[in-house]
């Protein structure tokens, strides 16, 4: 399979993270933020998130990530939760957007639960 030019690969997503390899990228995501990524690479239908480490470590640097999942709870013993996913090829920008989106509506929801909302 010849890979789409227009998906980000593996090392612009972790350039654009700041993190390398993709395992320590994707978990030091999960554990420095409320929100966890995961992502689907080209041509597969799974989702990989930072405890798959056999298959994050089989990934190749120049690998194309066709999708990510932005997703995450709110820690406050309700059934909250939140998630969207982003194209590859809609870039990090909307990545990013998503990341900012889970936060507005986490705060949206702590603030819901603060004035008597029930959890």
């Amino acid at each position: 399979m010849i890979p789409n030019p227009d998906l980000p690969t593996v090392m612009e997503f972790c350039d654009h993270i700041g993190i390398a390899p993709l395992r320590s990228c994707l978990r030091a995501i999960d554990k420095y933020n409320m929100e966890a990524v995961d992502i689907m690479i080209e041509g597969t239908d799974e989702w990989l998130g930072p405890d798959d480490h056999v298959k994050l470590d089989s990934c190749s640097d120049y690998d194309t990530i066709e999708m990510f999942r932005v997703h995450g709870i709110a820690w406050d013993g309700s059934d909250w939760e939140w998630g969207e996913h982003v194209k590859g090829e809609d870039g990090f920008g909307e990545l990013d957007r998503a990341r900012a989106g889970y936060q507005e509506a986490l705060a949206e929801h702590q603030a819901f639960i603060d004035e008597g909302g029930e959890a």
